[in-house]
């Protein structure tokens, strides 16, 4: 048996103590160390893309970039807003 196995074996009190104290200064760091799932960043800017499948970029253009235009155009901050419409794709860019 080493030194350390039979200082432990003779003090139990002691040892009791120690690891007592070692997990109450575990759960003290635990609830004190920020930590965040979802952190706060500034994202430059966004996309939203719709697909239609089977549908005509001209009919894609006529009805839906313009409803997503009206109401993303309600948010405040925007600097400028780009329409893509290609092949069964609706792209709105927001800057």
């Amino acid at each position: 048996m080493n030194a350390l196995s039979r200082t432990a074996l003779r003090r139990p009190v002691s040892t009791l103590m120690f690891f007592a104290a070692l997990t109450l200064l575990g759960m003290i760091a635990f609830v004190q160390i920020p930590v965040s799932l979802m952190p706060r960043t500034a994202f430059p800017g966004l996309t939203i893309e719709v697909s239609y499948s089977g549908v005509g970029p001209e009919r894609i253009e006529e009805v839906n970039p313009r409803r997503r235009e009206d109401t993303v155009t309600t948010v405040g901050g925007l600097e400028g807003l780009t329409n893509t419409t290609e092949g069964g794709r609706s792209r709105n860019a927001l800057g």
